[in-house]
């Protein structure tokens, strides 16, 4: 797995926030879009198991 997999798991949600819903995105929002990302990583969410 390479890292290009995990960087866009982390700036979706502040994509999202920014351009969608028009919020402001501060300091607590892009922790919590990292530990989710990290999260989601650690669970195994982004094995690739095409062989």
């Amino acid at each position: 797995m390479g890292f290009g997999l995990r960087y866009p798991a982390a700036s979706a949600p502040l994509y999202y926030r920014t351009v969608v819903s028009r919020e402001p995105i501060d300091s607590h929002t892009a922790a919590q879009a990292v530990a989710v990302a990290l999260a989601a990583v650690r669970a195994g969410a982004f094995i690739d198991n095409r062989g």
